[in-house]
């Protein structure tokens, strides 16, 4: 099973859905949100969002094989 990133990053929240995915099924596994940082789309809300995947990486101590945003 990999595991799969996947980020939003909206006009009020950014969430953050890591997931472990295989050929057939998908079990989320860790979710977290916090308010956009700057405008949506900038290098302060994508820094942030980058910020929040590393803490839920290290939270499972494992890091992420792809990231959809």
């Amino acid at each position: 099973m990999r595991l799969v990133a996947g980020i939003d990053v909206g006009n009020t929240t950014t969430e953050v859905i890591l997931a472990r995915v295989d050929k057939t099924t998908a079990e989320v596994i860790r979710f977290a949100r916090e308010l956009t940082r700057g405008e949506k789309g900038s290098d302060a809300s994508l820094d942030a969002a980058a910020r929040l995947l590393q803490r839920l990486e290290l939270d499972l101590g494992s890091r992420s094989e792809i990231v959809a945003v």
